[in-house]
């Protein structure tokens, strides 16, 4: 209840929930949204629209910070996309996703107006529910 209270106090709307307008299809959107608002309670820093990033690392490979226009905010985490740093991303898998306007309703969801299919990983030989 703390954690609502404070969350309430941070964001404009009188409430810390996100939920996207587009339906599911937007939830990679959605997500980074919710995770911006999560960093900020707990102190997050973010470095948006800085132009000539670049990652900082130390001896051990270990990230320390990123620099833009000559200053550089500290950090033992970054949070990218994967073009960023391609020498240290290893590809492990595809996502598909899609957005499939029917013209029925899919049997056994109710007539809902919107729904997620996970197709089961043993039905696909997958290693995960989502891949």
């Amino acid at each position: 209840m703390k954690l609502y209270v404070e969350s309430i106090a941070r964001f404009q709307g009188g409430s810390p929930y996100i939920y996207p307008l587009y339906g599911l299809g937007e939830l990679p959107q959605g997500f980074m949204q919710a995770f911006a608002r999560l960093s900020a309670v707990y102190g997050g820093t973010y470095m948006l629209n800085k132009p000539e990033r670049k990652v900082e690392f130390n001896e051990e490979g270990k990230v320390i910070g990123v620099t833009s226009e000559g200053e550089t905010a500290k950090c033992t985490k970054v949070v990218c996309d994967p073009s960023y740093l391609p020498n240290k991303v290893r590809k492990v898998g595809k996502v598909a996703r899609a957005i499939a306007i029917m013209s029925h309703p899919i049997p056994n969801t109710n007539d809902s107006h919107s729904v997620q299919v996970i197709l089961p990983q043993k039905q696909l030989g997958h290693r995960s529910d989502m891949a």
